[in-house]
């Protein structure tokens, strides 16, 4: 047997522009940007105010970053990525940063926008340097442990180096009343 050649099919010719569109490859926005330098500086949080350089809290100090002042479109442009409401808290991952927090407001000004950034991983007791006295407040088995301290003093970082000492050395439930969730534990002995 012998094949039939099927006939010739004239297709229409497809024209592709030869440039990219814009969001491949495309600058990161400006606050992603202002995000991801303050990542790498080692800030713990970033303050946003329309009209003014931008500032982070670098070793405890409010300190400028070196770039232009932001504008009122660059904070709105940044919500209205994020879906965040001008007057809602927001927690979610950006890409090379991690996990953030975010509170907007407005002043007279304009918008501004206070990013809290979430330290990656985990700092258990070891890393904090905490002392046996301290870390034996996770083995009581009865009680109430209150941690307070002025904002940006390490109470996040305290109580999830506790949960993890409990998570990792007891066979129990942890509770935590948090205004919101910074750090997430996988179960390991505790739930």
């Amino acid at each position: 047997l012998k094949a039939v050649p099927a006939p010739a099919v004239e297709r229409p010719s497809v024209v592709l522009p030869m440039s990219r569109p814009a969001k491949v490859g495309a600058t990161p926005p400006v606050i992603d940007r202002l995000l991801r330098a303050a990542t790498l500086a080692g800030a713990s949080s970033v303050h946003l105010t329309t009209g003014t350089r931008p500032m982070a809290r670098i070793n405890g100090q409010i300190r400028p970053l070196d770039a232009e002042p932001v504008t009122a479109q660059d904070i709105e442009k940044f919500l209205d990525a994020r879906g965040i409401a001008s007057d809602d808290v927001w927690e979610g991952d950006v890409a090379d940063v991690g996990r953030i927090r975010c509170m907007p407001v407005k002043d007279y000004r304009g918008p501004a926008l206070t990013v809290h950034l979430v330290p990656p991983g985990l700092l258990t007791a070891d890393h904090l340097g905490l002392s046996e006295p301290v870390q034996a407040l996770t083995h009581a088995a009865d009680g109430l442990v209150l941690i307070a301290g002025r904002r940006a003093s390490g109470k996040s970082t305290l109580v999830n180096a506790f949960i993890d000492v409990i998570n990792r050395t007891r066979y129990d439930y942890v509770i935590t009343v948090e205004a919101r969730v910074a750090y997430v534990h996988d179960a390991q002995h505790s739930i």
